[in-house]
């Protein structure tokens, strides 16, 4: 007999969610958990990275970035050691294979953290970047992309964008429409502009800015601004073509570029650019801790 005043339609239809809820449950309970130290390998690597390496990303980091960058590698690679010593594993399990993957990602954000002008700071980096190169065709999209964006920056920033340019394909139509697949477009015009292609970097800039739209707003802070994010783009790859014109002695062509960059920053100069930040290093990267 029902409840007094409960219809049958309502009756299973809590009937239905305690047992949604108790078969949740359940699956909760049977997914495999990773060791305390991956986790916090995890939170380190793809989680706490992700600031500062917006504002790599972005060509606007400083000492502060780079002295955390490193300060977090170091806990990521920490928590590492001590699940190696901790775990017993063939190496073909769930945690052994995201193990390989933190440590490739720590790897590169380590030699990144540590770059400087030398030749020696240089080819660590590039040799880091080769960590990746398991990764960047990847069954796992998201893995993929995030392969090839911190593979390409790594190339870029140790003076080898023509690597980075061969790493990030030059497409227009959104793959994730994750911020790492955002900050893939951008990157290329970096590499682009790094190999003094400045024509081509600011006809891609152009063109992002156009298309930023389809990254689709409120999935996050990352996508807060994306178009303002574009511009900003733009208006760095004239600085930088007004650079390399002024080194050529094209005085007037290179005040024309840098004319362009600068009322591009008028005109976005009240915009939260900070509000444009990765949230994790890795998109739909998720961590089973078995922390409370």
């Amino acid at each position: 007999m029902l409840p007094i005043g409960v219809s049958r339609m309502h009756w299973m239809l809590a009937l239905l969610i305690v047992m949604c809820g108790i078969s949740h449950q359940a699956v909760a309970q049977d997914r495999p958990t990773e060791p305390a130290p991956l986790a916090d390998a995890h939170a380190a690597i793809i989680r706490r990275a992700a600031a500062p390496l917006s504002d790599i990303l972005n060509n606007r980091a400083d000492d502060e970035d780079m002295r955390s960058l490193r300060s977090i590698v170091k806990d990521a690679k920490d928590a590492l050691a001590r699940y190696d010593s901790e775990t017993k594993t063939d190496g073909k399990n769930r945690s052994a294979n995201r193990k390989r993957l933190l440590a490739a990602l720590a790897t590169v954000f380590d030699a990144i953290a540590n770059l400087n002008e030398s030749d020696d700071a240089r080819n660590n980096l590039t040799d880091a970047a080769i960590e990746l190169e398991l990764y960047v065709d990847d069954p796992d999209k998201h893995i993929a992309e995030a392969a090839r964006l911190w593979q390409g920056l790594a190339y870029r920033l140790a003076g080898k964008p023509e690597r980075s340019l061969k790493i990030l394909h030059p497409i227009l139509k959104p793959g994730t429409r994750s911020a790492i697949d955002l900050y893939g477009r951008f990157e290329r015009c970096r590499a682009l502009s790094a190999a003094g292609r400045h024509v081509a970097a600011v006809a891609l800039a152009v063109r992002i800015t156009e298309v930023a739209h389809v990254w689709p707003k409120g999935a996050g802070p990352a996508f807060t601004d994306a178009n303002t994010a574009a511009r900003r783009l733009t208006a760095d790859t004239y600085r930088a073509w007004a650079a390399d014109l002024t080194k050529a002695g094209e005085t007037e062509r290179a005040a024309t570029a840098q004319r362009r960059a600068e009322e591009i920053d008028a005109e976005i100069k009240d915009a939260m650019f900070d509000s444009f930040k990765l949230e994790s290093t890795v998109m739909g990267l998720e961590s089973d801790s078995t922390k409370d």
